[in-house]
């Protein structure tokens, strides 16, 4: 039966003060439920679990995901009646010889003194009383469908640390850390709304229940299943705020093997990995973080025996020094920053050997001739690409093959908010393009091949500088994939072409250049290329458009001088086309109209010729009047001379 909520509470905390401790609980421990959601509620039930006929029941049978011992199921109602006491983890399946898992019996676990961690099915509505007493349980997931749970459920559980929970709220009859833990919404940059605020802690209990949390399988996440929910933080006073426009990865199975976890989940940033984390994960080999990441909490990779391998893309804003501590045999940790960064934060290694690898990716990840600035990372078993590093450049073409794997799928997120994009060439091998792969990127123009058979319909969503798509299909076979586009009424589809393609060409040295022959531009460039006198047809088309970045150099990097003589033929230069470049000359003809100026969130930057610090002279076919209203940022070491 169902109390009535007014007295639901009235009833448990009878229950609760001769069951659980032999210390007095206080009123304010037993905190009464919200009155909302009554889906997401918990109720206490005093009526006891029926049984089904005994004897055919009594055979133990072991089930995958329950390891150390078997159990007692019974078909009819779907429920655990009895584990054997060595049962050690229990990854309880949805469902068990074909029938739904519904109910944990009273006392199934009770005694399963090796039992340390538990996750309970989405179609579970009721763990009986004693179900767990007197176990060695540590932490546990319990869904939001569970509507019963007793006031004895957890007695006598000395270890228990944390419970997750897929609901709103939930009162497990103990004393708690926190109450309602993740119901305050939140705010950006850690400041709390003022007409918000944060929920103080209960009590100074060892117990943590952490609600409105999820267990899922997740790519990326093999050998088991992972725990995420809306982030947290603290404030003054122990006061905490919910942030629900990012994520926290809270824990995983202890099955896991290797992890690599996305930028974002339904959206969202993963910015924190709270402990337990990863604890106990005795079969995790690797772990690669993602480069959204803010804060790593202390003791993560407590029991993590078998790890071997950190990938580290960025370093967080915030981390415990000690968050490797446990993990005993590591190996490497590959750090994508110098090395004085990671020692200002007086990060401990968990051994002598474990060795810094600074400046570095792990191997997963690749630099290519043709991908500029930054890298992408490759998942062999799968042919996916995986992930960018936040500032890949401006012209990405992604090879058909990586280590002689062709590339299948472009993966969820891959290059999501990479706002230095402006072009991407996707291989005639690659046949899926997955949620959010583009997202949000500073996209112009893709090339599309012919060899897809799937496109997210999220793929490319807020690339609002999208204006040019080439297709190698038909418009027929483009119709049928329903890609979804912004501004798609002003997007140029071209059907049954490979879009720009690389070419030597004869007055170019050094190196080859990328042409469109749709549009006439030169798209992109080899940083090799010592001159060019480019000219003014390329395979009988006429050369109009130097496009962004076209030219474009590494930042930072050593530059190779470089002449360019531009042809009557063009009439537009895009942002950043020289950038970067060791351009020491350039000749502009009059035949020019358009100069762009590259806007980075509405901020002006150098532009054209930005950084190019070899340049010397510029020879303008027009006036001094005309090139003043081009509006072109330059040094003040460059000469322009005007042909009047």
């Amino acid at each position: 039966m169902k109390l009535n909520l007014k007295y639901t509470y009235l009833l448990a905390s009878v229950l609760l003060l001769p069951n659980l401790f032999s210390n007095q609980v206080k009123a304010q421990d037993l905190i009464a439920l919200p009155s909302h959601n009554p889906e997401s509620i918990i109720h206490f039930d005093l009526v006891s679990n029926s049984g089904s006929d005994e004897s055919s029941l009594e055979k133990f049978i072991h089930v995958d995901g329950i390891m150390g011992g078997g159990i007692r199921f019974d078909a009819t109602n779907g429920s655990i009646l009895e584990v054997e006491k060595s049962v050690k983890l229990a990854y309880i399946p949805d469902k068990i010889n074909g029938v739904k898992v519904t109910e944990i019996g009273s006392s199934a676990f009770e005694g399963c003194k090796d039992l340390t961690e538990v996750t309970l099915p989405e179609d579970v509505i009721s763990i009986g009383s004693a179900a767990f007493r007197n176990t060695g349980l540590k932490k546990i997931f319990i869904p939001k469908s569970v509507t019963r749970v007793y006031s004895n459920t957890f007695s006598n559980c000395k270890d228990l640390k944390f419970v997750f929970y897929g609901g709103s709220s939930l009162n497990i009859g103990l004393l708690t850390a926190e109450y309602d833990y993740r119901r305050v919404a939140l705010t950006e940059n850690y400041i709390p709304p003022s007409n918000v605020t944060p929920i103080p802690l209960v009590t100074p209990s060892k117990v943590r229940v952490i609600t409105n949390t999820h267990l899922v399988d997740m790519d990326g996440v093999e050998g088991g299943k992972i725990i995420y929910g809306n982030a947290t933080t603290f404030y003054a006073n122990r006061r905490m705020v919910v942030l629900v426009d990012r994520m926290e990865i809270f824990d995983v199975q202890n099955t896991v093997t290797s992890v690599k976890l996305p930028e974002f989940i339904n959206d969202r940033p993963v910015i924190q990995i709270l402990t337990p984390a990863f604890e106990d994960a005795e079969n995790l080999t690797t772990v690669s973080f993602p480069n959204t990441l803010e804060h790593i909490d202390v003791d993560i990779f407590k029991g993590a025996k078998a790890l071997k391998t950190i990938d580290i893309p960025v370093m967080p804003c915030r981390l415990s020094k000690n968050f490797m501590l446990g993990a005993e045999n590591l190996d490497k940790v590959y750090f994508n920053s110098d090395e004085y960064i990671w020692d200002d934060f007086g990060i401990q290694m968990p051994n002598n050997t474990a060795k810094l690898i600074a400046g570095e990716l792990s191997p997963e990840w690749h630099s290519f001739s043709d991908i500029e600035g930054g890298q992408i990372k490759f998942d062999e078993k799968s042919g996916t690409v995986e992930a960018s590093t936040e500032f890949i450049g401006f012209n990405v073409d992604i090879p058909k093959e990586i280590d002689n794997t062709e590339v299948k799928i472009i993966g969820n997120s891959a290059f999501r908010e990479r706002i230095n994009m402006r072009s991407v060439t996707i291989p005639n091998s690659v046949e899926r393009i997955k949620a959010d792969a583009f997202r949000e990127s500073g996209l112009e123009s893709v090339t599309l091949p012919s060899s897809l058979k799937y496109v997210s319909e999220t793929a490319f969503v807020d690339c609002d500088r999208m204006h040019t798509v080439y297709y190698a299909g038909t418009k027929a076979q483009w119709d049928e994939l329903n890609v979804q586009l912004e501004n798609e009424d002003e997007v140029r589809i071209f059907y049954s072409t490979e879009g720009p393609v690389w070419l030597n060409v004869e007055g170019i040295e050094g190196g080859r250049i990328k042409f469109d022959s749709v549009l006439g531009k030169i798209t992109d460039a080899d940083k090799s290329i010592t001159f060019a006198n480019i000219p003014e047809k390329i395979n009988g088309v006429p050369v109009k458009i130097i496009g962004t970045g076209a030219f474009e150099g590494i930042p930072f990097a050593e530059q190779t001088a470089m002449g360019v003589l531009l042809p009557n033929t063009i009439t537009s230069l895009e942002e950043n086309a020289f950038r970067y470049s060791g351009l020491t000359y350039i000749s502009i003809p009059k035949s020019v109209e358009n100069i762009e100026t590259s806007q980075i969130r509405e901020l002006s930057e150098p532009g054209l010729f930005g950084e190019c610090f070899l340049l010397k002279d510029i020879y303008f076919e027009g006036s001094k009047k005309s090139w003043e209203d081009l509006g072109i940022f330059l040094l003040p070491t460059v000469n322009v001379h005007y042909s009047i």
